[in-house]
């Protein structure tokens, strides 16, 4: 499993973000925005008696994000000459995305960086979003840069995604605060 590694020109003291003052944004965020869930309730007269769908090139697929997913995804990262991360994604297939982004007239001139592979869908879609906001790619004035949010902040999941990327790092976090304190 890849180590999750940022960009020389990303790191703290470089003119970014480091990663506790990452954690400490997406903290103070996600306490301000609160997870907006929309229910809706069916009046009984309003069900429609529908027929069970039985054409399997229809018939809706399984939720995503399902724990007992395999580890599959990754989180990738293109990159500029100037080692500036322009865009962040996830893919189940590396090769194919690859291939796609270098026949991409907006991105084939970008090199891909694999953050961390052998995630969960939860982990890399929080991951991706994580990533997406320290290295500001959410730019739609610039093709190169990621177009939509990975996630929406009204998304019912939002906080599993980001919790599930989260717990990716409480290792790394733990080893160094064991570090600093001299342990």
């Amino acid at each position: 499993m890849a180590e999750l590694v940022m960009p020389n020109n990303m790191l703290a003291g470089a003119g970014c973000w480091s990663l506790s003052s990452l954690f400490g944004i997406i903290g103070v965020g996600t306490a301000a925005c609160a997870t907006v869930a929309i229910t809706k309730i069916a009046s009984s007269d309003a069900e429609i008696d529908a027929k069970p769908n039985t054409d399997s090139r229809t018939k809706p697929k399984p939720p995503k994000g399902d724990e007992e997913e395999p580890a599959v995804y990754t989180v990738y990262g293109l990159i500029d000459s100037k080692d500036t991360v322009q865009y962040v994604g996830r893919t189940k297939n590396i090769a194919a995305r690859k291939k796609a982004h270098e026949n991409s007239n907006a991105r084939g001139h970008l090199t891909m960086h694999i953050f961390r592979d052998g995630l969960t869908y939860d982990q890399a879609r929080g991951l991706e979003q994580l990533l997406m906001v320290y290295y500001h790619t959410l730019n739609a004035l610039n093709p190169a840069n990621n177009q939509i949010n990975g996630i929406r902040a009204n998304n019912p999941k939002y906080r599993h995604y980001i919790d599930s990327a989260n717990a990716l790092f409480e290792n790394i976090i733990s080893n160094e605060v064991l570090n600093i304190l001299g342990y």
